[in-house]
């Protein structure tokens, strides 16, 4: 019965911090860029540092207006028509995410990697689960 109740207790904690993440998390790709392993208070810790970029902060649009395809179009303005508009980037971002030793070997330098960061804080992010 002890067992029971503790595995019960055990289960609604994880329920209770799981349910307090409150971040709107948003799916990148990102690149693994280094490896490190050091050692805390005795004990080795993983991390992997990874790039990516987050999502731009304006949706790309078409500004382009509709042509009259009635009439011939100039040499310029077939040029005009081949530019791409409005394009816009998110920001480029490094962190480094502390990881099992499972990960860690998982991944090498040069690997992609899913990950999502929170909307609210781009810095913040982790493996996609």
């Amino acid at each position: 019965m002890t067992n029971r109740l503790l595995l019960m207790l055990a289960w609604m904690l994880a329920m209770t911090v799981a349910s307090c993440d409150n971040n709107t998390w948003i799916d990148t790709e990102g690149t693994v860029i280094d490896k490190t392993k050091e050692r805390r208070s005795g004990k080795p810790v993983w991390f992997i540092q990874v790039n990516y970029f987050t999502q731009p902060d304006k949706e790309k649009s078409d500004s382009t207006p509709p042509r009259d395809t009635t009439k011939p179009r100039t040499p310029d303005e077939i040029i005009n028509s081949l530019t791409v508009g409005d394009v816009a980037f998110g920001d480029y971002e490094t962190a480094n995410i502390k990881v099992t030793s499972g990960v860690y070997d998982k991944y090498n330098k040069g690997d992609k990697i899913q990950l999502q960061y929170a909307k609210e804080n781009p810095n913040e992010v982790r493996i996609k689960p």
